[in-house]
């Protein structure tokens, strides 16, 4: 990594929701093209998130005076959003509902369970949809409002309406959203 800084290769290294914004920002299909205000949300082992707010591609370490971290906040009480919504989380809540061991074997994920109508992989998905709503709220509320909901900081651009929120996951298959 030295090497590249001195070479001038590397000017920053970004959050990993800031890097998947500017790749939804830069894509000839890139769902970020073309807005000025939104909301982008993606999971894998954790959640990466960022913002476009008038015209710029913000990580959230820019807003933490506004916007907290979905790893900080919490869904429910003892439960954080990070929790409901990571695809590495939702397997090992799956896992332990199913009783299966982990690492889950590719026919026992819970997305191809869930599409055959496994009742514990869609209380997983059901409980990740509105955990998901609900962020979503937050996020439009908390940069409306100019403010996070557990803090008084003044965001710098109160009053800003998301055009879009972008879901950086897969979408869920046919079978999963008809079931939800």
């Amino acid at each position: 990594l030295r090497y590249y800084e001195r070479k001038g290769l590397i000017h920053a290294l970004e959050s990993d929701g800031v890097a998947c914004a500017w790749g939804e920002e830069c894509d000839v299909q890139g769902l970020l093209r073309g807005t000025s205000n939104a909301y982008y949300v993606g999971g894998g082992t954790g959640l990466a998130e960022a913002f476009k707010l008038g015209g710029e591609i913000l990580g959230l370490d820019a807003l933490k005076s506004t916007v907290a971290k979905a790893w900080q906040m919490e869904a429910r009480p003892g439960v954080g959003y990070e929790e409901l919504l990571s695809m590495r989380a939702m397997n090992e809540r799956f896992a332990a509902r199913a009783e299966l061991p982990l690492p889950l074997s590719i026919d026992d994920q819970p997305e191809r369970r869930a599409a055959d109508g496994d009742e514990h992989a869609l209380a997983v998905f059901e409980e990740a949809a509105d955990a998901l709503a609900t962020l979503c709220f937050e996020r439009i509320r908390a940069v409306h409002e100019g403010r996070k909901p557990t803090a008084r900081g003044k965001h710098p651009r109160p009053g800003t309406m998301l055009e879009r929120i972008v879901r950086g996951q897969p979408p869920l298959s046919p079978a999963i959203a008809r079931r939800l």
